[in-house]
């Protein structure tokens, strides 16, 4: 089973668009809510910015403000992790985020030019990186133990209430979830 956010066409996030607004949402955004621990996000992205550098943790708050570039923004709930992908041209984040949490499980520097396939595999709440169908990286597993959900927006998650953390620039197509763990 899928679920796909859009068919036919890819979604472009340019540089000139307001922060604020520069998202978007499935229909339903409980669909994330299907997928808990273990799933896999895909979808193919082609960045135009570059990232902030951040480090791997485990834990704890990590806010890279104005330049995270989230292609899938890490939704965060109050009783769960959110998972999340920042891409820029200089490589993926893949983050996760709760209450009083907000951390990079994998780091991935690497060149990124054209469009490129991302895919984040979840077994059992540790999450794996594939980069254009090649495993890139296996993530630290998160110290609290709360499930992980699946992020459902695309594009940067930025409200009044918070600090944008970058918006992505670039496009994004073909955004799938599995409620199983895709490999190589």
């Amino acid at each position: 089973s899928t679920l796909e956010a859009g068919i036919g066409c890819h979604l472009v996030f340019p540089a000139s668009l307001n922060a604020a607004t520069n998202y978007t949402a499935p229909r339903n955004n409980s669909a994330g809510a299907l997928l808990v621990d273990t799933f896999t996000i895909e979808l193919w992205v082609k960045p135009e910015a570059t990232r902030a550098p951040c480090a791997e943790a485990s834990s704890g708050i990590y806010i890279y403000a104005g330049q995270q570039r989230f292609a899938v923004w890490p939704t965060w709930y109050n009783t769960s992790f959110g998972a999340g992908i920042s891409v820029g041209t200089n490589g993926i984040s893949v983050f996760q985020h709760s209450d009083g949490q907000l951390f990079a499980p994998i780091v991935v520097n690497v060149s990124l030019y054209g469009w490129t396939h991302i895919a984040v595999a979840y077994d059992n709440r540790v999450a794996t990186l594939y980069i254009n169908g090649v495993k890139a990286r296996v993530g630290l597993p998160p110290q609290l133990n709360l499930p992980i959900l699946p992020g459902v927006l695309l594009g940067d998650r930025s409200a009044a209430s918070l600090t944008p953390y970058g918006p992505f620039v670039g496009s994004i197509d073909e955004v799938r979830g599995f409620r199983v763990v895709l490999s190589e």
